[in-house]
């Protein structure tokens, strides 16, 4: 069973709500781009039911009515013709043509984002098309940059076996890393400051030493990058900036 409600985080703004009543041991919640994702365990009471979604829209309004305004503003972020984007301190302007043709399409060249859209494109989609082949067209321009970043950090501080690596758009968290050693960095680093991307890289191949969060873990991500819970304050502080 799927609920879908709103939560208001302030007099004119209010964040969607999408709770799950499904089968699972446990409850969970996170807050991402478009909305808070609730998940109920099925078995418990009526009762505990209530009492448990009331605690995570609490716990979500918690984090996100100091935001507010930078979340509604994200939610309605619109890319125009001639934009000039900043990422990884370089700018590229965005050029966005309507041509006769089906689809759409995404390139860079020479420090330009194009972007080719159909005539008779609707207004409804295009906007949401148009911001999401401007992530991927840049998380593929910078793909080899932040691959071969993560091997020199890799050969330098832990010598292990990367099996795949993925740069690719997450809101619920900043990186992943798998027990086969697959690593996936959200492309929203890319909006970040270049030792903050380190630490993501850092903090994902420590996983390749421990999968877990234990004293161990935390030290073999200090002894890579000291101040990184400086790092941590600063993707703490700017979640909801770093986005496309």
């Amino acid at each position: 069973m799927i609920i879908e409600e709103q939560l208001q985080i302030s007099d004119t703004f209010s964040f969607p709500v999408i709770i799950t009543v499904e089968h699972r041991r446990n409850c969970c919640a996170s807050i991402g781009k478009k909305a808070v994702n609730i998940k109920i365990a099925q078995w418990l009471s009526k009762e505990k039911k209530t009492e448990q979604i009331e605690y995570f829209k609490q716990w979500a309004l918690k984090h996100l009515k100091p935001k507010a305004e930078i979340i509604a503003g994200n939610l309605n972020k619109v890319y125009r013709h001639g934009d000039v984007l900043t990422v990884r301190n370089q700018n590229f302007q965005l050029h966005i043509e309507q041509l006769p043709r089906n689809n759409y399409k995404g390139k860079i060249t020479a420090k330009n984002i194009f972007i080719e859209m159909p005539e008779a494109a609707k207004a409804e989609e295009k906007d949401e098309i148009i911001r999401t082949l401007v992530m991927k067209t840049l998380a593929n321009f910078f793909y080899m940059e932040i691959a071969n970043r993560l091997i020199e950090l890799n050969e330098k501080f832990y010598q292990k076996r990367i099996t795949k690596f993925s740069l690719k758009y997450m809101t619920s968290r900043w990186g992943s890393c798998s027990h086969k050693g697959g690593i996936n960095i959200s492309s929203r680093l890319l909006l970040a400051p270049n030792d903050v991307m380190d630490y993501v890289l850092i903090h994902e191949l420590a996983h390749l030493v421990h999968m877990n969060h234990s004293a161990a873990f935390w030290s073999e991500v200090a002894r890579a990058m000291p101040n990184y819970k400086e790092k941590e304050k600063w993707l703490r502080e700017n979640d909801y900036n770093a986005d496309f």
